[in-house]
């Protein structure tokens, strides 16, 4: 899950959105300072933001990178690691000045020298980076002196300077990683506002500690907590107890059947947000049988009864989406949600015109002898459950292979599936670019499952990426991008993400989110803490 303008900005908690005191028990002071106790869903897979492209990942990697250029609002940017940057008329160079006199947490400098190999890292195959494709678009880059580089795009940008906002281009110590090995997945040496403490105290528990060596920008208040921990408690019901207990100040994800009762209470608060990028959705893979039918996907669009899929699912907390972008995107197309919606019988008749005639004594529909067979590789997931239900309904003999997301990326590397999910983050509408142009197929991250290489579509991407236009003619753009895509069937929506935290309200004050989602942690003066 990629990258955008805002993950930099993750986690209000790491500087200054938040405010807790206390250890241990939350409210309890001692000795090693003030501590927020976070309540974690599931176990991390990297806290190498040049690697992982995890959205879930991401949220405490901003506590641990600082980026070169943050965007504190869309288009206000602020200095990060760099103290300045230009950009030529043509939108097609940039060149970034490094503020002089920072250091990683062993040592190590920063400096043009560090980041010019920390791309080549990125670059290089054996790295296997899902960021790849932050470099795809760029000509070169070198080095001007000790603290300035310059990248020249292949074509003009308009996103130029937003491409360097996320942690992404944040530098890791290349000698750490050569030390580490595979161990530095998990404890990567960088500069931020906290540094992972390592070892671990366990595999549940991620300790970060407040860079004592770090500066924060003028902009920002310093960090608020000596240490932030990091619970890792992957049962729903476990997470609320922790957080009604007191054992924790704050749970990402609390069970949904939850929420309701949580907004009422006196003690806790509900803090939601609804992603504005790709909503969350199947990619029907035309490069084999029977998805690589229109018709085929088209039937599985009208067959998804998405309302139906967010109430048993998520009870309503994660809406149905309509479309190849989230209602919450300035370039929504609107009328999706009347073109595309749930009619059974439509699904059957578009299957019928294609061929495939159910077999009385199964059930399932059959053509030349084959059954209409999909295979659905994801993680395991009660909104899958009712996809592939849904689908079986109208005659496919449709079956859910969940697995960790791991051996998801294998199973799609190898192109053994006929349909993938697929959800990112973000709110311009550009994240189309990641999900469906042809150069993701292969390269960059990848995320293009649904195989779709189609010059028209590139074209629009392309347009929509790299040409500077008016804001209305952007938005029509990728109106027209989304009617494209879905009048071919090549995505099936199915819910938009909404990001939800539970919080102790009388322990934690100033909470916010980003542009994307994320906790908010820039302000621009200290929070009081109780």
């Amino acid at each position: 899950m990629p990258r955008n303008r805002w993950l930099a900005l993750a986690l209000v908690v790491v500087l200054v959105g938040l405010a807790v005191s206390g250890c241990g028990k939350s409210g309890t002071a001692n000795k090693e300072g003030k501590v927020l106790n976070i309540g974690w869903y599931a176990k991390f897979s990297s806290l190498d933001p040049a690697v992982h492209a995890s959205r879930w990942d991401a949220m405490p990697d901003a506590s641990i990178y600082e980026p070169l250029i943050y965007e504190v609002e869309p288009g206000n940017f602020k200095p990060g690691l760099a103290e300045g940057w230009t950009v030529n008329k043509e939108m097609t160079e940039i060149t970034i000045k490094l503020k002089k006199g920072l250091k990683l947490s062993d040592g190590t400098p920063i400096n043009t020298d560090l980041m010019i190999g920390n791309f080549d890292r990125i670059k290089d195959p054996k790295t296997a980076s899902l960021q790849v494709r932050n470099l795809e678009t760029v000509k070169d880059y070198a080095k001007v002196d000790d603290l300035t580089f310059k990248v020249t795009f292949k074509n003009p940008y308009n996103r130029i300077i937003n491409h360097f906002t996320g942690t992404w281009a944040s530098p890791n110590s290349l000698n750490a990683i050569k030390a580490k090995g595979t161990e530095y997945t998990m404890n990567p040496v960088a500069y931020g506002p906290y540094t992972v403490q390592s070892p671990w105290p366990d595999e549940n528990t991620l300790v970060l500690l407040k860079n004592k060596e770090y500066k924060a920008p003028d902009f920002l208040a310093p960090p608020t907590y000596d240490k932030i921990v990091f619970k890792i408690i992957p049962e729903e019901t476990s997470r609320i107890v922790a957080l009604e207990k007191g054992e924790v100040d704050m749970i990402f994800q609390p069970p949904n059947i939850e929420v309701p009762r949580l907004e009422k209470s006196a003690d806790f608060q509900i803090m939601r947000y609804l992603s504005g990028g790709l909503p969350q959705g199947y990619m029907p893979n035309v490069t084999r049988s029977p998805t690589n039918e229109k018709n085929v996907r088209l039937a599985m669009i009208y067959a998804l009864n998405r309302e139906e899929l967010s109430q048993l699912a998520f009870f309503g907390v994660n809406p149905a989406a309509n479309s190849a972008l989230a209602s919450g995107n300035v370039a929504f197309w609107a009328d999706s949600k009347t073109e595309y919606k749930y009619d059974p019988e439509k699904a059957k008749k578009l299957l019928d015109e294609a061929g495939w005639i159910v077999n009385p004594k199964t059930g399932i529909r059959e053509k030349n002898g084959k059954t209409l067979k999909i295979r659905l590789v994801t993680t395991a997931g009660k909104n899958h459950e009712v996809a592939v239900t849904q689908w079986r309904a109208v005659g496919f003999d449709a079956i859910l292979e969940s697995m960790a997301y791991e051996a998801t990326v294998k199973r799609m590397a190898d192109n053994e599936y006929e349909v993938a999910r697929l959800g990112l983050s973000g709110t311009d509408p550009g994240v189309l670019w990641s999900a469906f142009h042809s150069s993701q197929i292969t390269g960059g991250s990848r995320f293009n499952r649904t195989k779709i290489a189609d010059q028209n579509l590139d074209q629009m991407l392309d347009k929509g990426r790299n040409e500077a236009m008016p804001a209305e003619d952007r938005k029509q753009l990728y109106i027209d991008a989304q009617k494209y895509i879905m009048s071919n069937g090549w995505w099936i929506p199915s819910h938009e993400d909404t990001y939800v935290w539970a919080i102790n309200k009388k322990k934690v004050t100033g909470f916010k989110f980003d542009a994307n989602g994320n906790p908010l942690l820039i302000l621009t003066k200290p929070v009081t803490t109780k």
